[in-house]
């Protein structure tokens, strides 16, 4: 039966703990299920390290994590406290840095961020305040300078970020205006490659040509002058390719 609720226990662990979004508590119920183990069924635990320092200390009932539980670092000084209501996060949760500065506040319900989530700089000014209901953004998420002057702020519904309406008709400008942009610029460049602006590209007229050419040739493209101009000139054009009098394809010139 012990096996099986140390079991249960570490699967409460892996999937509870996960909401708390990388914050580990796992602390507490590494030190519950050492509880357990030594048969402890309600009181306080402390979990002890070899050098008899606490490293754990955890209120318990009926097997489960049920008010305070405490985690310390190495020198003695809190990592965190947070409050527990049948193995769920519930109340607050506080972090501190290794010299006891706190660095974070956050407020749980059934395992949930709810209510405000604070992140301090070291010198305990506010860097961060977001606002959760049951683990979602719901409300004002500001961000503070380190001399604590408020650096932006930005209002969520259900996780999703909302807009002013004069803020919102702004970017929707400014993609459209992108969009655009990159619309005009590639017709530009379409034009200028069409008009063969950058060569000497011009229309060959039927005297050009042979005779019996004359109706494929009319209205043929080609890029540099004197095509063909040391092969006879030009005899005749094979799909977009000028044939010379010679026989050779020419190697600058083609017909678009």
């Amino acid at each position: 039966m012990r096996r099986a609720t140390i079991f249960l226990i570490l699967i409460c662990l892996t999937f509870q703990t996960s909401f708390a979004k990388n914050i580990s508590f796992n602390d507490c119920f590494k030190a519950l299920e050492h509880a357990i183990t030594d048969d402890i069924k309600s009181g306080t635990f402390y979990l002890i390290d070899e050098n008899n320092k606490k490293q754990v200390s955890i209120k318990i009932k009926n097997r489960s994590l049920n008010g305070l539980c405490e985690s310390y670092f190495k020198n003695g000084q809190a990592k965190f406290t947070a409050n527990f209501f049948n193995n769920e996060l519930n109340g607050n949760a506080q972090l501190f840095d290794e010299t006891g500065n706190k660095i974070r506040l956050i407020n749980y319900k059934n395992n949930f961020k709810h209510g405000k989530d604070t992140v301090f700089f070291k010198s305990g000014i506010k860097k961060s305040e977001i606002s959760y209901q049951h683990g979602l953004k719901n409300g004002i998420e500001n961000h503070f300078n380190k001399n604590g002057s408020l650096a932006k702020t930005y209002n969520f519904i259900n996780n999703k970020k909302q807009y002013k309406p004069n803020e919102y008709s702004l970017k929707k400008k400014i993609t459209l205006g992108v969009l655009a942009a990159t619309a005009i610029t590639g017709l530009v460049f379409l034009a200028i490659n069409d008009k063969g602006i950058g060569h000497n590209r011009y229309y060959l007229s039927p005297e050009d040509t042979k005779a019996d050419s004359m109706t494929q040739l009319y209205g043929c493209i080609y890029s540099l002058r004197g095509c063909c101009s040391y092969h006879g000139g030009i005899f005749d054009v094979t799909g977009n390719k000028i044939l010379c009098q010679d026989g050779t394809m020419s190697p600058s010139c083609r017909c678009l």
